[in-house]
């Protein structure tokens, strides 16, 4: 386990109260996630909107390698995120999209409905896995509105302790990457 990470996308479910919860046009949701520098994944089905109070399980996981031999830039990266040097790719931000239903499927296009983040250092802090995690969902333009609850299980720890423990010297500084002027 201390050579990959697992995302696995449980479950989403709405308040009732939200925007997306009453919209009609929201048919259809998936949850896309994006991770480090990866290309961003996704749930490869669409599930009909879960009813208030109901939620709709997903159950699709997905493991990012993270072996010295193949992915070393991967885990400078990550040491990188777990030091503090990589802000800007210390959270996973997993967004809930809505997918037109099929008949409309010309017409409308798919649409961010709320967006949801795990601070990867978290799981180091906390010296475990972050296993049915129930994140906040908010609304894309405005973080206070919650739209509902995503559950994700991320399980990184081995890894990240793994990261933590190689000699220093594997990784070249980004600054000794920069062109010389």
């Amino acid at each position: 386990a201390s050579e990959r990470l697992r995302v696995e996308i449980v479950a989403v479910s709405l308040k009732p109260e939200s925007r997306a919860a009453h919209d009609p046009y929201v048919v259809r949701l998936f949850v896309e996630y994006s991770l480090l520098d990866l290309p961003s994944e996704e749930t490869p089905l669409s599930l009909p909107k879960p009813a208030p109070g109901q939620s709709v399980h997903y159950n699709y996981s997905n493991v990012i390698h993270v072996d010295q031999e193949n992915n070393r830039a991967r885990r400078a990266l990550l040491r990188g995120v777990l030091e503090g040097r990589n802000p800007q790719m210390e959270s996973i931000r997993f967004t809930l999209v809505s997918e037109p239903p099929e008949e409309e499927e010309q017409e409308r296009e798919c649409e961010d409905v709320g967006v949801a983040y795990l601070r990867i250092p978290d799981i180091l802090e906390k010296q475990q896995d972050l296993m049915e995690s129930r994140l906040n969902v908010v609304e894309m333009g405005d973080s206070s509105k919650v739209v509902g609850t995503l559950t994700v299980s991320v399980e990184a720890l081995d890894a990240l302790r793994s990261i933590m423990d190689d000699p220093e010297h594997d990784y070249t500084p980004v600054s000794h990457l920069q062109a010389v002027t």
